[in-house]
């Protein structure tokens, strides 16, 4: 064997023994999501809204926020790439103006949204989702309180209709036999409630109590997860 020949046959050796020796590579990590954010927001007939999803992730190149209506063919779906805000925070703030779902299914698409985050990176994929509500704004209007003022220990007639947004067609409409709880304050006080109230299959209110003090009445509704809270400022009536 010549010494170029062994010097060759060395050589070789020497490579092979180099790379038989090196340390494996590491498989990239897969992205982790760690947190999310999914912000419920509320929409009348008029005034526009606007919400937050977003995630905080290591790892990740991408982020897309698949949003679906939890309650089956009531809503279209839509899907969002997220804007890269930090070095692991994705995320964006939506416009939900008045009309954002005439189009897209109505009245159909008040309630609870699941939203899938899917974050991907050169390791692979992860998935995480979150809940978050779209509301039908309510509210109360031709609120009263009477007579006014009253004569002491006689009773108050309180009256109001609570209505609230169609996105079918863009107009408000009466919210038919909820309960509203009629509270009551006197004029240092805090309010409390007296009774609770079931609307008409319009959505009025009329119900009495007595009044002994002078003070201010409201009516309440608790809201749903399709349809926010409401309340009427308070109508004080003083005492004779």
């Amino acid at each position: 064997m010549s010494l170029v020949r062994a010097g060759a046959v060395l050589s070789t050796v020497a490579v092979s023994a180099l790379i038989l020796s090196a340390a494996p590579a590491h498989a990239a990590a897969a992205p982790v999501i760690d947190d999310t954010k999914a912000d419920s927001f509320a929409v009348g007939v008029s005034k526009p809204s606007s919400f937050v999803l977003a995630a905080h992730v290591s790892g990740a190149t991408s982020v897309s926020a698949r949003s679906d209506r939890t309650k089956a063919d009531a809503c279209d779906s839509w899907t969002a790439s997220l804007t890269k805000q930090e070095s692991t925070v994705f995320g964006d703030e939506f416009d939900a103006p008045a009309d954002m779902f005439a189009d897209h299914g109505g009245n159909g698409c008040a309630g609870a949204w699941r939203v899938t985050f899917t974050a991907k990176g050169s390791g692979g994929q992860d998935t995480a989702t979150a809940t978050y509500y779209a509301r039908r704004q309510a509210r109360f209007v031709r609120f009263n309180a009477s007579p006014e003022p009253v004569r002491k220990g006689a009773k108050v007639t309180v009256t109001g209709k609570l209505e609230r947004a169609n996105w079918d067609d863009g107009k408000y409409h009466g919210h038919a036999a909820h309960t509203a709880e009629l509270q009551f304050r006197t004029t240092n006080g805090s309010y409390r409630t007296v009774k609770t109230v079931v609307g008409s299959s319009t959505g009025n209110y009329r119900t009495t109590a007595p009044q002994s003090v002078k003070g201010c009445w409201r009516l309440v509704f608790r809201g749903s997860s399709s349809t926010t809270t409401a309340k009427t400022a308070g109508d004080c009536v003083a005492v004779r």
